[in-house]
């Protein structure tokens, strides 16, 4: 399995954040349009044949599954900290991953999470199921600051200070080796 690396991930941080500044009217300080880097990993715009073979209906599946989009919501309940978090629950999840033969899975923020009182203590939910199983759980990183910051951006206008902390927030994260990325990212929650 590959993984997505900093370098791409921070291409496509600045392709979303270039389309969001586009849409938005915004140019740089030369006055100019504002350039959208080319992406950093080669894209490839076949269609897969529709008539392909597939498996045939309640067979089951013969090969590994990676489950690659996968969200583990904050706490709901107003809880003081991390270690309110049921750990029992968060180990019953795996045995369940596992029984639906899932060999690897990816979890990550829903871009509306920033929205949510507990975000924070969300992300540590994710870091401590990681934590229980890194040979079966990966982590994505930054959608609970990344698309709130787009969003507030594209309504409200943004400072060059602002970015750069939500490009450095970014790269600490990435730095820390604990994600594999950022993700999901989304330009609007509005």
């Amino acid at each position: 399995m590959s993984k997505t690396g900093p370098r791409q991930i921070l291409a496509l941080f600045a392709i979303a954040t270039g389309l969001l500044l586009a849409a938005h009217g915004h140019v740089n300080d030369q006055n100019t349009a504002v350039v959208i880097p080319p992406p950093a990993f080669e894209v490839d715009h076949k269609r897969s044949d529709p008539t392909r073979p597939s498996r045939p209906h309640n067979a089951n599946y013969g090969a590994s599954i990676i489950d690659i989009h996968a969200h583990l919501y904050p706490p709901n309940a107003p809880i003081a900290s991390i270690e309110t978090i049921d750990s029992a629950e968060m180990e019953a999840l795996l045995t369940l991953i596992e029984g639906a033969g899932v060999e690897y899975i990816v979890f990550m923020p829903t871009p509306n999470d920033g929205l949510r009182l507990h975000q924070e203590l969300g992300v540590e939910k994710r870091l401590m199921i990681r934590d229980l199983d890194r040979h079966r759980v990966g982590l994505m990183c930054g959608s609970n600051y990344i698309t709130v910051w787009m969003d507030e951006a594209y309504h409200n206008d943004y400072s060059e200070e602002d970015l750069g902390g939500i490009l450095e927030r970014l790269a600490e994260d990435l730095r820390s080796k604990r994600w594999h990325g950022a993700g999901e990212l989304a330009l609007s929650l509005r």
